[in-house]
């Protein structure tokens, strides 16, 4: 069973580790703060799709996002600085050449 219809907005989290999206769909995230302890990755979505990431802050990273799953699809992370990051994707094969998007 997948998780829907999730709005988080204007927070600011401190955690070990980033943003988990394993089987969800209709996803939006905006204006998030994340203290983390471990940014490889940032952001790990496992058959995730409709996801919006919009306005995501955090300390420097060695992956922003790992996505993986044939399922995942409609990706898209903007207004993301990516000066702090190392590697912007890590991508399994199984999932779709167009499945992710990201705008600076």
């Amino acid at each position: 069973m997948s998780i829907k219809n999730i709005f988080l907005k204007g927070l600011v989290i401190k955690a070990q580790k980033g943003i988990d999206c394993q089987e969800v769909n209709n996803v939006e995230i905006k204006n998030l703060k994340l203290i983390l302890s471990e940014t490889n990755p940032v952001v790990n979505i496992l058959n995730g799709s409709n996801i919006i990431i919009d306005k995501l802050k955090f300390n420097a990273a060695e992956t922003l996002l790992r996505a993986s799953g044939e399922r995942t699809n409609n990706v898209l992370l903007k207004n993301i600085d990516l000066s702090v990051v190392k590697q912007k994707l890590l991508v399994d094969k199984d999932v779709k050449e167009n499945a992710i998007k990201i705008v600076e």
